[in-house]
């Protein structure tokens, strides 16, 4: 399909965790990835968004944090070494202050 929305769409009913960066969230068909994710996922799914100022479609999002992606993406997971070696690495979520491990 065009762009291939069928699978972007397929992808967005699994995810757990939406993380948008730097979109005005007005260019559809992205400005509502993060609703149909909700919609299909509900309360498991966590929606996060990154960029340089408030998104259109900011209601949708559990957290908003504004600034530069290169600097605030950084900041919000931290890589583990996994057991074993350096062959994997996990990426897990870091604290956001005041509110614990999302």
């Amino acid at each position: 399909t065009l762009f291939e929305l069928d699978r972007i769409f397929a992808e967005l009913e699994r995810c757990t965790l939406f993380l948008a960066v730097g979109t005005s969230g007005l260019v559809e068909p992205a400005a509502s990835f993060v609703r149909f994710a909700r919609r299909r996922g509900g309360a498991r799914v966590r929606a996060f968004y990154v960029g340089p100022e408030e998104p259109a479609n900011a209601a949708s999002f559990d957290e908003i944090f504004q600034g530069p992606s290169g600097k605030v993406l950084p900041t919000l997971f931290e890589v583990e070494a996994q057991p074993g070696g350096s062959q994997g690495r996990a990426i897990t979520p870091a604290p956001i202050p005041g509110r614990g491990r999302p």
